[in-house]
Order: structure tokens, then C-alpha cells, then sequence
């Protein structure tokens, strides 16, 4: 998003009620919750073992999803179910990028 658009958008926000700002207020802080809530950020924490989605760990490491699923397979990567859903711990996926002999 370029300044000029950020500009536009903050100019038509002046023009708001309070009324309207409170309730755009209100709706962005749920949305926020809801996005640290879905992605497990831990805001606030200096808990070490942070977890991330498999997508996450691709995108950390510049590989396809399916090679995180090759590590978990071949036991270089623990996998933890939250729900249906599994996450890696970061410290384990960054562990990997210096590890020469998985990668070659």
C-alpha cells in the first residue's frame, strides 16, 4: 500500500463521527485478537519455543510446505497438535537451516 492511499484512508477517517471511530475501533481490536489467536503469536512472552504453522516454517526456510513434512517424517522436526492443527517449534525449524547434511 503506497503513502497516498494511506493518506486518503486517514483523511476519510477524520471525517467519521466519534461514533463511527469507537465502532471501527472496536471492530479492528477484534480483528487483531482474532489474527493472534489464529497464527499463536505470543505477544508478550519470552517463551522460547514458539510455535509455527508448517506454511510458516516453509516460508522461514525458502522451501515448498511438503519438505517440512519430509523433516517431521524423518524426525528432524517435532510435531505439535493444536486441534487439528500442527505446528513446529520456530527454534527447531531455524536449527534445520545449518543442518548441511539434511539439505544436501
Amino acid at each position: 500500500m503506497d503513502k497516498g492511499k494511506i493518506y486518503t484512508m486517514l483523511k476519510e477517517c477524520a471525517l467519521l463521527t466519534p461514533v463511527e471511530r469507537a465502532y471501527l475501533a472496536k471492530k479492528l481490536m477484534e480483528l487483531i485478537i482474532e489474527e493472534i489467536e489464529n497464527k499463536q503469536v505470543f505477544v508478550g512472552t519470552h517463551d522460547k519455543s514458539i510455535h509455527i504453522t508448517k506454511k510458516d516454517a516453509a516460508r522461514l526456510l525458502s522451501v515448498c510446505p511438503s519438505t517440512i513434512d519430509n523433516a517431521a517424517r524423518a524426525g528432524k522436526l517435532k510435531r505439535h497438535y493444536v486441534g487439528k492443527s500442527v505446528r513446529f517449534e520456530r527454534d527447531q525449524v531455524l536449527a534445520l537451516r545449518s543442518d548441511k547434511i539434511y539439505w544436501s
